[in-house]
């Protein structure tokens, strides 16, 4: 498996000129085996990690910078023994910030969304709630689910509503799930970590496509809301469950380990 070190693409001086950064769209992420981007580190450029152990740094993984939509698991092969542990990054641009949830507890990792452009247009399902497990992924449309009665969550990425049916072929009852507006300039996922918080239940999709459909049965607006991402380039400083536990702090209610709790607030 080969990892490079590919970074934002830097456009020299000329005749004095302000150097230009372009934004880097393509996903990306760099672990790193300590706090604050500190020790040493793995560079995972656009691809699919399933398992960590052949890399050496199965279980180090204490701080990451993003740039797209990243997903952080527990156990092997994305959770897909059943739900456990993860964390969820979106960065436009490198963000970093401190594992929260799972810190030396990392074992596989992906990204959502378009390998090349984050901002692209796409819809991925999930078998667990929390992105975790087997996935189906579209730029466009669905017309038969390969996870049909078999799926808990959702990412969107890009500037489209997309509808979801409860049939095959685009047919039944369907709900147009709404993006948020966005500047052109400022893309951001949607995530719908377990279905039936939007009344959907689970696996009860059919089929899928990019656009809101006329006389949708409903409309579900949809929150661009990721736990640990955005624009800074500053890691986050945050207590992680296990360190509020260790100190005889409370975490509002039952803080799942794999959301998290900062200021004894789950997230």
């Amino acid at each position: 498996m080969a990892f490079n070190s590919a970074s934002i693409v830097l456009i020299g001086l000329i005749a004095g000129a302000i150097p230009l950064v372009f934004c880097q769209l393509n996903q990306r992420a760099v672990l790193y085996d300590d706090y604050n981007g500190q020790g040493e580190y793995m560079v995972v450029p656009e691809q699919y990690v399933d398992d960590l152990s052949v890399t050496a740094f199965d279980n180090r993984v204490r701080s990451v910078c993003v740039t797209g939509i990243w997903l952080l698991y527990q156990d092997a092969l994305y959770n897909s023994e059943g739900p456990r542990g993860m964390e969820y990054v979106f960065g436009r641009d490198n963000y970093c910030t401190n594992v929260r949830t799972i810190p030396n507890a990392v074992s596989s990792l992906r990204f959502a969304g378009a390998p090349k452009d984050f901002s692209e247009d796409t819809f991925t399902l999930y078998k667990y709630d929390y992105f975790q497990g087997e996935e189906e992924y579209t730029l466009t449309a669905l017309p038969n689910l390969n996870l049909v009665n078999d799926h808990a969550s959702i990412i969107i990425s890009g500037r489209n509503n997309w509808t979801v049916f409860d049939q095959p072929n685009y047919s039944g009852n369907r709900i147009c799930l709404a993006v948020p507006e966005q500047d052109i300039d400022r893309p951001a996922p949607a995530f719908i970590s377990d279905l039936t918080s939007f009344d959907i239940p689970h696996g009860s999709i059919k089929s899928v496509r990019k656009g809101c459909i006329a006389n949708p049965s409903s409309v579900v607006n949809l929150s661009s809301f990721a736990r640990a991402g955005g624009d800074k380039n500053a890691f986050v400083q945050s207590k992680t469950c296990l360190e509020m536990h260790s100190n005889n702090e409370t975490c509002h209610n039952d803080c799942k380990i794999r959301i998290g709790c900062v200021n004894k607030i789950c997230l």
